[in-house]
């Protein structure tokens, strides 16, 4: 404004000169010539002088209603501030993507044929991954995405504005070699949609080919409150006449198998309410952290159908008959109990997640232990968390009592016989004669299958028998869309085609094991599973870096006769130095003085 300001006062001189010369003139002509100059003249006076309207800025108005995801896509290509530089080579650099942007997401192809599984190398613990290699050279410098120049430092929970995608890649605060993606899609309660699978492909595809970011994370934008709320069933059953569910649920599928397979370590941050196949990216994780609000279940069963995306495996690997119980009953597991029931590797609070993001970015590459050493030096304790007894350990007997017997009709009339906890049989009851009893048996079976062959069965023949069931549940009026219609459209009182456990015979449960999808069978690349590699990493880390301290260390620590140090003490000072050496230890802490110390262009020349 202070250039408009400027330019009404040229104009208003301008006038006052062009006055006072017109008066002048007159004035000369009849006082023989003499002039006055414009300093001398007294008679001015600025309140006749017309005024100039101020300018305003026109307000900002709301839209009638909100654009498409890919409307906020395209708006965000298009603010860029300056030429977008083009990187064949995939190398990090320190404005590496702008808040919000993920590229260019329509370059990346759909083709899973060109994908090649090669493990993650470790042994040169300084060298470069290879991790370029699982694409072909054609896919390599087809893809071709595109990086935005213009970063800038964000803060760790950063306000993301309605006009970003469902899924953003966000800057860390120190650039680095961790990356970070959240899913913010508010409206859905961050949803898996179609949009928002598509960017989760695309993000995964980037960081496994970019060779300068060693981990990455997915997490919400909404810390605390809402992690996803998993499949989009409404989109599905709206389009449920078209192709629409059988794409969709290929997409969902692929994600869910590029994210275990991924060569780097993907940490999951669970921290809010994680539904369905939501919870199905923490299960298919190696690398889990749970906070103190984190939240899971699985109610599938509910709605005419069964967890999917890979979780029976996570289901069918908890204590006893846990995850039976948890599956047909819709059962929350809370913090406290993701901890108990070895679902969480890590534990650390909402506010403290943003210590961890920042401790990331200075991994070197391709140096999980030393991740997992910046994961442990930043994790809480949770004794506060399980200082009372959680549900799981008050039921834990009860849960293996009922939950194991094979049927479902079994299981209910094992209810019905609890005394020692009856209400919470009857809650069990109640809540499994809400859900489809197609569903229930369908889970049930599925379990079981799981159970069976859950140290053979991989991730890849899981996904291809799940898409087998679920085809069969996309036939027109099924059960599926009947509890969606019901549950989730319209909120009235479902309609079965099975009303009872008895109409679902064991023939309609094979038929839907063995159904043949219209378009094929869903067969996915056979590659190695690097999120079970990188759970067992977690395990070899505990058992190297922690050692039992019982009753008797602590009361020798205590004594005041007799020599504290005893030979078990000295077997641990040993231990630990033949495993860290004195000088190699010296020179990676010098190492790592030098590193905090350089500019992030020089870091990343370095390596």
């Amino acid at each position: 404004m202070l250039t408009s300001r400027c330019c009404n006062r040229k104009v208003i001189e301008l006038t006052l000169r062009r006055s006072y010369a017109s008066s002048g003139s007159a004035a000369s002509a009849t006082s023989g010539g003499k002039k006055k100059s414009f300093s001398a003249s007294k008679n001015v006076s600025f309140k006749d002088m017309p005024k100039v309207a101020k300018i305003q800025p026109k307000p900002a108005s709301p839209l009638e209603k909100d654009i498409t995801p890919e409307q906020k896509i395209e708006n965000l290509k298009s603010h860029q501030l300056a030429e977008i530089q083009q990187q064949h080579d995939f190398y990090y650099t320190p404005s590496f993507q702008q808040l919000g942007m993920l590229g260019n997401i329509h370059d990346l192809n759909e083709d899973w044929d060109n994908v090649t599984g090669i493990p993650l190398s470790s042994k040169d613990h300084y060298g470069v991954s290879e991790a370029h290699k699982l694409f072909n050279k054609k896919d390599h410098e087809e893809a071709n995405i595109q990086f935005s120049r213009h970063g800038g430092d964000s803060i760790p929970y950063p306000r993301l504005p309605s006009n970003n995608p469902p899924l953003i890649s966000a800057q860390t605060r120190y650039g680095g070699t961790f990356s970070r993606a959240l899913l913010n899609d508010r409206k859905t309660l961050n949803s898996l949609s179609d949009t928002t699978l598509r960017l989760i492909d695309e993000y995964l595809k980037e960081v496994i080919i970019n060779e300068r970011i060693s981990c990455f994370s997915l997490h919400t934008s909404t810390p605390g409150l809402i992690q996803s709320a998993g499949t989009d069933f409404v989109a599905m059953f709206e389009k449920r006449n078209t192709e629409y569910p059988q794409e969709y649920l290929k997409k969902l599928y692929k994600a869910m198998y590029l994210l275990a397979i991924t060569p780097k370590p993907q940490i999951n941050i669970l921290d809010g309410l994680a539904v369905g196949s939501g919870a199905a990216l923490t299960a298919n994780s190696g690398i889990r952290v749970v906070t103190e609000n984190a939240v899971m279940s699985f109610p599938e069963a509910a709605l005419g159908y069964f967890p999917d995306c890979g979780s029976m495996r996570l289901l069918a690997r908890m204590d006893g008959f846990l995850g039976k119980y948890l599956a047909l009953t819709g059962r929350r597991l809370r913090a406290g109990e993701l901890i108990q029931t070895g679902v969480g590797n890590f534990y650390m609070r909402t506010a403290h997640i943003p210590l961890i993001e920042d401790s990331l970015c200075q991994l070197p590459p391709n140096r999980p232990d030393r991740m997992f050493l910046h994961l442990d030096t930043h994790s809480d304790s949770f004794d506060d968390l399980v200082s009372q007894p959680t549900h799981y350990t008050t039921y834990r007997e009860a849960i293996d009592r009922c939950f194991s017997k094979d049927t479902v009709e079994e299981i209910i009339e094992a209810l019905h016989k609890e005394r020692q906890h009856s209400d919470w049989a009857k809650r069990c009851i109640q809540n499994m004669n809400k859900s489809s009893p197609l569903g229930l048996k369908l889970t049930n079976a599925l379990y079981r299958h799981v159970a069976e062959a859950k140290e053979t069965i991989s991730l890849r023949d899981l996904l291809s028998l799940e898409y087998k069931i679920a085809n069969c549940l996309f036939e027109e009026g099924s059960d599926l869309w009947e509890g969606v219609r019901s549950n989730l459209v319209y909120g009235r009182a479902p309609n079965y085609r099975y009303k009872t456990l008895s109409d679902v015979t064991d023939s309609v449960i094979e038929d839907h094991f063995n159904f043949a999808p219209k378009g094929g069978e869903f067969v996915l690349r056979n590659m190695p599973n690097n999120s079970e590699r990188f759970e067992e990493m977690v395990h070899e880390f505990y058992d190297n870096y922690y050692t039992e301290f019982t009753e008797q260390d602590s009361a020798m620590f205590r004594t005041t006769s007799g020599d504290p140090i005893t030979d078990k003490h000295v077997q641990f000072i040993e231990e630990f130095y033949n495993r860290v050496p004195p000088q190699e230890y010296v020179q990676m802490q010098q190492i790592d003085e030098v590193l905090n110390i350089m500019s992030p262009e020089d870091l990343y020349r370095a390596y």
